[in-house]
């Protein structure tokens, strides 16, 4: 055990390290809920690989909605688990911000750290696939639009900012 752990106890009233609470089952609940949410981001963005690929601009449209919509949902169950971890921090006097998680593991039984770290780890892990994704889908967009100008410059037989374009004389056009 960290000793800066057992300091943290005395500070929020334990003192040994076996009586720490466990978190209440609705934390679990809304971590639960969290997952799955990420989860369901990284099965959209699937089908919108699937959409673009086939440019299905109808589903497009469709996915966009639901990802707007998950992304809200995931920001308010997120903002609500860090309201509750800091009432839980308040009532045992430690403080939030930023090291609020790891301040809620100084004052959590070791099964739930444990677990708490697991669910940390699992959802950083959909979060970050998630933006690596989304950047991915970006990237492959914006390759597409640029090849679309430099081939509609081509056939409108005049000259873009990376090509030189020559016309029938051989001059440029």
């Amino acid at each position: 055990m960290k000793a800066g752990r057992i300091i943290d106890m005395q500070k929020s009233g334990f003192s040994d390290p076996d009586t720490l609470p466990e978190l209440p089952v609705s934390f679990w609940h809304m971590c639960a809920s969290i997952l799955k949410a990420w989860k369901s981001m990284t099965s959209l963005l699937s089908e919108e690989w699937t959409a673009l690929k086939n440019r299905d601009l109808e589903k497009l449209s469709g996915i966009s909605e639901k990802k707007c919509g998950l992304c809200k949902l995931l920001e308010n169950m997120e903002s609500r688990l860090g309201h509750a971890v800091d009432s839980i921090l308040h009532k045992y006097g430690l403080e939030t911000g930023p090291d609020r998680w790891e301040n809620l593991r100084l004052i959590t039984s070791t099964s739930d750290i444990s677990r708490l770290e697991n669910w940390m780890a699992e959802c950083r892990k959909l979060r970050e696939e998630a933006l690596s994704v989304n950047i991915r889908h970006r990237n492959w967009l914006e390759d597409q639009y640029q090849l679309s100008r430099e081939l509609m410059a081509i056939l409108c037989n005049r000259k873009t900012a990376g090509r030189t374009v020559y016309g029938p004389e051989g001059r440029l056009t």
